[in-house]
């Protein structure tokens, strides 16, 4: 029995046919990844023969084309490709569709059915490898192969345009004097503002205690420019916690933040440097003003590039607990390092 292609084309449960379309080729669909009938013929083939000797199966296999798509031009490709498949004189007999049908049905079931093996053994292996070894799996930093940008992750676009000093100045006026943004003499019509001198809100803000700077593009630049305004200030500043998470904090950086916990004017309890290339040149800059600092409390660092056994904890030395604390015990009295993760 043979086919008229068409009449499956436009009405895959109705025995009788339709007139066909004028250029069967017009309507061969460029999609499938690019493939036409000679491509899937010859990976189908292929797919096949990997299926009966256990080989891993290729999962385009899942979008082939199929003689009951609803798109006119898929449907003819499939008929296509049981014509290569499975050659014959005259259009494709039913046999030879259903037998189409029947492997791509298999071929499909068996790539799910490889996924998902492959998805239980990647939950068996995260079940089953401690903290440990999956830190040291990651092997150490390599600045050179590997390099971490200095500028920072990218920071998400502000809501307000970039403020100057002359603009700023009643909102410092304001802070100076113990006001906040509670005060109903600053709520009427005041728009967000973000001002570049970070520093000057440390130092005027009398009642700020938490500075979150998390994502800023600050880079080993800008940083390095907020901690050497901060070191040559000899008030008193009432920064207690300071967020620079994915700054880009690298070695010059490290060495200002260094200089600042160094001051006897520094009151930091807290201070949050995850995610950033310090490697052990910035980690080494870090415990000389560690050593000295009589006031932090807590360093959060996480994925900071550490490799070198004299620059501090290494990966071999991280438990097995999920976070991985260190601690360190300085001038400072006890500092809580979370160190869970390294660059790879």
């Amino acid at each position: 029995m043979d086919l008229n292609i068409s009449a499956f084309i436009q009405n895959p449960s109705s025995g009788s046919p339709s007139a066909p379309p004028e250029d069967m080729n017009a309507i061969t669909p460029t999609i499938f990844d690019g493939l036409g009938a000679d491509d899937w013929n010859k990976l189908i083939r292929e797919e096949l023969e990997n299926l009966a000797l256990g080989q891993p199966l290729n999962p385009k296999c899942l979008i082939a084309p199929r003689r009951r798509h609803a798109d006119e031009a898929s449907a003819a490709l499939a008929f296509e490709i049981v014509a290569q498949l499975y050659p014959a004189p005259g259009d494709p007999s039913l046999s030879q569709v259903i037998k189409y049908e029947k492997h791509i049905v298999t071929l499909r079931k068996s790539i799910l059915a490889q996924d998902k093996a492959k998805e239980e053994a990647r939950r068996q292996d995260r079940l089953h490898r401690p903290w440990k070894g999956r830190v040291k799996a990651q092997r150490p930093w390599d600045e050179i192969n590997d390099p971490w940008s200095l500028a920072g992750a990218a920071a998400l676009p502000m809501p307000a345009t970039i403020s100057d000093e002359e603009s700023l100045a009643p909102f410092f006026a304001h802070i100076g004097e113990g006001g906040t943004f509670d005060n109903g003499s600053m709520k009427n019509g005041m728009e967000p503002i973000y001002g570049g001198g970070g520093e000057g809100v440390i130092t005027r803000a009398s009642n700020l205690r938490t500075l979150d700077l998390d994502q800023t593009e600050l880079g080993d630049e800008g940083v390095p420019k907020l901690f050497n305004k901060l070191n040559s200030y000899k008030g008193s500043i009432p920064l207690r916690n300071i967020y620079l998470n994915g700054t880009g904090i690298g070695s010059k950086a490290c060495e200002a933040i260094a200089d600042y916990l160094s001051q006897p004017n520094c009151a930091l309890e807290a201070l949050y440097i995850s995610c950033n290339p310090i490697g052990d040149a910035g980690a080494l800059a870090l415990a000389r003003g560690l050593g000295i600092n009589t006031s932090l409390l807590r360093l959060s660092m996480t994925s900071y590039g550490l490799k070198s056994p004299g620059a501090g904890t290494t990966p071999d030395e991280v438990n097995h607990s999920q976070s991985g604390n260190q601690i360190m015990v300085g001038a400072g009295g006890v500092v809580a390092v979370m160190l869970s993760a390294y660059f790879g």
